[in-house]
């Protein structure tokens, strides 16, 4: 559930405000739901999320957007995965640039 995922990534990146680690699996549960129903291919899992906010306790100064685009490298060729990936992380206050 989402309480338990954001708490897994809160031991993963202890140092990344709580909101930002809410926004980002409340959109992952959002894409996750997206596979699930046929919109898009590429199942992102715990283990991409997790790996996005192991960077980002790392390099606190990345730029989300930059670095969700090279999560989300898979869809680069589907212009509309990437529309609805694009509206998915809006929803969620996380825009993606490009």
């Amino acid at each position: 559930d989402h309480e338990s995922e954001v708490a897994l990534l809160q031991q993963y990146a202890p140092d990344v405000p709580e909101h930002i680690l809410r926004r980002l699996s409340a959109a992952f549960t959002d894409v996750r739901a997206r596979v699930d129903d046929g919109t898009l291919q590429y199942p992102y899992s715990t283990r991409e999320l997790v790996n996005v906010v192991k960077h980002l306790q790392s390099f606190p100064k990345t730029h989300l957007p930059s670095l969700l685009e090279d999560v989300l490298y898979f869809e680069r060729h589907n212009i509309h995965a990437l529309r609805v990936l694009h509206e998915i992380f809006q929803k969620h206050g996380i825009p993606l640039s490009g």
